[in-house]
């Protein structure tokens, strides 16, 4: 693919990406996320970017120069001398040059990149396969009406996940298939995979809907060699460092999916068959109309099995449903091809509809369903704004506090309060012994004051009477609506 080819045809909707999305990236406040896990990542970010020669390690906390991992949340693993986030380990190595060149708003750069490529890959897809009318209404498809805004504005590799099976699919999928792109495809759903994890299904998909535009065995093979040449120096690493190729994220994901045949028919139900945000039908009911006129040629099966393939893979192997989101984030590489399949079938159906009173009928529906679709992704960036600035207040209050060491018994407080970790210490109190034992260290450690924050929506306790039979005692006490928090700071009295 060429980059004149790359191009052609999406000229239009990627200029209206760059004037959009930028001032709605501005809009936000970035220091918050919508969902801790960003905060995770963030973290392991900043740590590659402070020590670049170690990227997928993170430094222990301490007390007084001893090490003090027993006192991290459940995100964050001990191993020997160093911890590691359970977190695919790849994005935040590579957003971390970002993060030392420009701050916070450096890790928005691959999400957001990832949302401008996908307006020329899909509309590069849709041309490859043949697919009814101009290759610029699937691009605009992309930007408009689906999902893929929401994640392209929030630091979550979902985005370039899904950007990176797209590409996969455009470089692929053709009457007659290449070598060159066959291996660069299989390396793109390599690196997709080591972002998320269950872009394997996608791939697989990949691999299938390659056979069903034609391809022979030996592409199909060259395909593969390469996915498996993508992914080994990752599975070396992992295999030397934890003694599984699978490394931490995935093994721990594994070994902790529900077995449940009715757990996992859950999971469907919220994602496919429910009208909740964390469905995926509020957020494109314009992908709907794939369902009204299923293209059923090759290459409406290849659109079709990188939908369906993944969905019933992941279903049966997730660990869980996903937790906060805006669609189901775990489905977000289906959405490219699914989004496709619906702007052809509009298409064929408007063409088929002719130019009578039919016609303008179909056409008047489908500028609705267009419309309700844009309704929905402008519901979807309220929901960010209003997400992450509350919780962006919460970092910058954290970042404001003198003291260095800040105590929670809120397992996820620090993964909000993230952008703060460089030039504080966050501690986790799972339990109010845990909380004495960091007071009475903290106290050895000679550190003069320190702050204990508490949620109202989780355990609250009697920290004054902890601290009891220590020297601190309560110096001020500060409230913040968001979560219900309060930031108690203590002072070691003589």
């Amino acid at each position: 693919m060429t980059l004149r080819d790359f191009f052609r045809g999406a000229a239009i909707p990627l200029a209206l990406g760059f004037v959009a999305v930028f001032p709605l990236l501005r809009g936000l406040e970035l220091e918050g996320f919508y969902s801790g896990d960003s905060g995770v990542k963030l973290v392991a970010a900043q740590q590659a970017a402070a020590h670049p020669a170690r990227p997928f390690t993170i430094d222990l906390p301490e007390i007084g120069g001893e090490p003090a991992g027993e006192f991290m949340e459940p995100f964050f693993r001990v191993h020997g001398d160093h911890v590691h986030a359970v977190m695919p380990p790849l994005f935040p190595v590579l957003t971390a040059p970002f993060l030392a060149w420009l701050g916070v708003p450096g890790v928005y750069v691959w999400p957001v990149t990832s949302l401008l490529l996908l307006i020329p890959l899909a509309a590069a897809l849709a041309r490859r396969l043949g697919l009814a009318g101009p290759p610029a209404l699937y691009g605009l498809a992309v930007l408009v009406t689906s999902p893929l805004l929401f994640y392209g504005l929030e630091y979550w590799e979902h985005a370039p996940a899904a950007a990176a099976v797209c590409g996969a699919a455009a470089l692929a999928l053709r009457r007659r298939a290449r070598p060159g792109g066959v291996a660069w495809a299989g390396l793109l759903c390599a690196l997709a995979i080591q972002l998320r994890p269950e872009a394997f299904w996608s791939t697989v998909a990949l691999w299938l809907s390659l056979g069903a535009m034609g391809a022979g065995p030996r592409s199909m093979g060259l395909f593969a060699a390469a996915t498996l040449a993508g992914l080994l120096p990752q599975g070396v690493y992992n295999a030397v460092h934890f003694g599984t190729p699978l490394g931490l994220h995935l093994g721990s994901a594994l070994g902790e999916a529900p077995e449940s045949l009715v757990t996992r028919l859950g999971f469907a139900r919220l994602w496919l068959f429910s009208w909740r945000p964390e469905s995926l039908w509020p957020a494109m009911p314009f992908g709907l109309l794939a369902l009204v006129m299923p293209r059923v040629d090759r290459a409406g099966l290849a659109l079709w099995l990188l939908v369906l393939v993944p969905i019933l893979g992941i279903v049966a192997t997730t660990p869980n449903d996903g937790g906060a989101q805006w669609a189901p984030r775990y489905l977000l590489c289906v959405v490219p091809p699914l989004l496709l399949l619906a702007v052809d079938a509009g298409l064929r159906l408007r063409e088929r509809a002719g130019t009578g009173v039919a016609g303008w009928l179909v056409t008047a529906g489908l500028v609705a369903a267009m419309a309700t679709g844009v309704m929905s992704t402008r519901a979807a960036y309220r929901t960010l704004h209003g997400t992450k600035r509350p919780h962006a207040r919460i970092a910058r209050t954290t970042a404001a506090l003198a003291e260095r060491y800040v105590v929670s018994n809120a397992w996820w407080f620090d993964q909000f309060a993230a952008a703060a970790a460089p030039t504080h210490t966050f501690l986790f109190a799972k339990d109010e012994t845990a909380l004495a034992e960091i007071a009475r260290r903290l106290d050895r450690a000679n550190v003069r004051r320190f702050v204990v924050v508490q949620s109202g929506m989780g355990p609250v306790w009697d920290v004054a009477a902890v601290m009891g039979d220590t020297r601190y005692r309560t110096v001020k006490v500060a409230r913040q609506r968001e979560r219900k928090l309060e930031f108690r700071t203590f002072e070691a009295g003589r």
